[in-house]
């Protein structure tokens, strides 16, 4: 990757969970923003709620050997809103929740078909420039 002529290293992860039958149950992404301000994940798709905090701790360990002390890693997550309090519940023993304020969806039309209880992170355009 080359950013205004310099060579620049990009960090994306992708983590692909499944069950003892071989079946998806859970997908993520993860891309780091800056060394200060840590990666960002999404979107991340699973099937339950153990699921995601298999997939989130697996996701924050691609990250680790980018930071010095990486219990002080932040992590970006852009939540939908009617999953914030569930996601804040997973992770209270594993992470440190910090609220930044909401995203704004935006669609052209209409909101794409979806099932929301397999949606835990969503991710804007800004995730594949």
């Amino acid at each position: 990757l080359y950013i205004n002529g310099k060579k620049s290293v990009a960090y994306w992860f992708i983590q692909v969970l499944v069950n003892s039958s071989n079946e998806i149950v859970g997908y993520g992404c993860g891309r780091l923003i800056s060394r200060v301000d840590g990666p960002e994940f999404g979107p991340v798709y699973c099937d339950s709620d153990e699921a995601f905090l298999v997939l989130f701790c697996a996701l924050a360990s691609c990250f680790f050997k980018l930071f010095e002390k990486p219990d002080d890693m932040k992590i970006v997550l852009a939540v939908p809103t009617t999953k914030s309090r569930k996601v804040q519940e997973i992770l209270r023993d594993n992470a440190e929740i910090v609220y930044k304020g909401q995203r704004i969806p935006q669609f052209t039309k209409e909101v794409p078909d979806h099932d929301i209880n397999r949606i835990y992170c969503i991710s804007g355009l800004q995730m594949f420039i």
